[in-house]
């Protein structure tokens, strides 16, 4: 029994440890929960308001009512939560008080006695409040988690219903043929207060119940800071309940990485290198990612052609044809070259005539080129311009020349 106990204690530290390991990455809890209310009233007055009531004072009282909700946590340290919680609670109880009224005329059989009759003063209420909770829980070797906060509640039902009820003798009415006097139901709670705020202080056991989710059974108390009205009365609560929570992680993605590499090599013989090399003509890389769930799948694909220089002897050798091409482009093998040697004579006629301007004589007005005596001896007809023109303006020099 005592290794039994070992082990079980053993197995829950490696939980713990485990878990702990787990929490420290969470961002939030989220969850639900619910509760028993066992309420306990104290109060200290006579009556609710103008309703008639014989009561010496109402001074305590109980119940029974329920607690539902959604709550919401975020890890401020390794063991601290701060949590809110928003829900509905039923605050209802029966207050009573017993009194003994002597010489009371009451009715039996008929005839009005004069008695000694016990009375039983009830007043139950019913209160329903909608509440926002803020609380710190503070963890304890990292399962017991203990509450400290308050709950302001806003209050949505406040009835109640009231009698006084002959219990002794049973066999008397008041004089109105009755047992009971001053009943009244379903009432609303003179000068009812719309804000209640209690304290909160609490206890629970975290246990996990499957993945990610975790069951918290919880015993709470509500202390009351204000009255329901304007009387001297506060609600208490004490809740035994359990909530339910889960985590939420932060997004956890699984990245898987592969590449493809396709390679291609041409061999190319050159006769301008010595030694085999090998150089990257073109490289291509391309990607493709698929998203399933949590998963990423990337590939990389990467293509890359190679040429691969190898070196090739060379040997000399040299073969020339001649062609001849033709005017219209045609080849012809050993074509016939011929040359053409052709000479061209031109002759300009010389004009027998000096022409002069009308009424004049002198030849300086004509259009001849008149040379002097040093240039006329180096004059020479061969190197004149072939242009009759020019030709004739010369006239007389060729004349003298020849």
């Amino acid at each position: 029994m005592r290794k039994i106990a070992i082990t079980l204690i053993f197995a829950r530290f490696l939980f713990l440890s485990a878990a702990a390991e787990e929490k420290d990455s969470i961002i939030y809890w989220y969850g639900v929960y619910g509760a028993a209310n066992y309420n306990v009233h104290y109060a200290d007055f006579q009556k609710l308001g103008d309703f008639p009531n014989c009561c010496p004072k109402f001074e305590s009282g109980s119940g029974a009512g329920f607690a539902l909700g959604g709550l919401f946590e975020i890890p401020l340290a390794r063991d601290i939560l701060l949590g809110a919680r928003l829900g509905y609670s039923s605050l209802n109880a029966l207050l009573t008080k017993n009194e003994i009224i002597g010489n009371y005329p009451v009715i039996r059989g008929g005839d009005t006695l004069i008695e000694y009759v016990e009375t039983e003063h009830s007043l139950r209420s019913y209160l329903g409040e909608f509440g926002f909770e803020p609380y710190v829980d503070y963890k304890f070797f990292g399962f017991l988690n203990s509450y400290v906060g308050f709950r302001i509640s806003y209050l949505a039902t406040g009835k109640f219903d009231q009698k006084e009820t002959i219990v002794k003798p049973e066999d008397v009415v008041f004089t109105d043929g009755r047992i009971v006097r001053n009943d009244y139901e379903g009432k609303e709670i003179p000068n009812k207060s719309s804000i209640l705020a209690f304290g909160i202080f609490g206890l629970g056991y975290e246990a996990p119940v499957g993945k990610d989710l975790f069951i918290v059974p919880e015993l709470r108390y509500l202390l009351p800071l204000n009255d329901i009205s304007d009387e001297n009365w506060k609600a208490s609560s004490w809740q035994f309940g359990a909530s339910l929570k889960t985590p939420v992680y932060p997004k956890r993605e699984i990245w898987i990485k592969d590449t493809i590499i396709i390679r291609d090599t041409n061999a190319v013989a050159s006769y301008d290198i010595k030694r085999t090399k090998i150089v990257l003509r073109n490289r291509e890389v391309s990607k493709t990612v698929v998203k399933e769930g949590e998963v990423i799948k990337e590939l990389s694909t990467i293509k890359e052609i190679y040429d691969k220089f190898v070196p090739k002897t060379a040997k000399f050798k040299v073969k020339l044809i001649a062609y001849g091409v033709r005017k219209d482009g045609t080849k012809e093998k050993n074509p016939v070259i011929v040359v053409e040697e052709t000479e061209t004579e031109e002759g300009f006629p010389l004009l027998p005539y000096v022409f002069f301007k009308a009424g004049s004589a002198d030849l300086r007005e004509t259009d001849m080129v008149l040379l002097d005596a040093a240039a006329a001896r180096k004059f020479d007809e061969k190197k004149l311009s072939w242009d009759a023109m020019k030709i004739y303006a010369n006239l007389l020099n060729v004349v003298g020349y020849r």
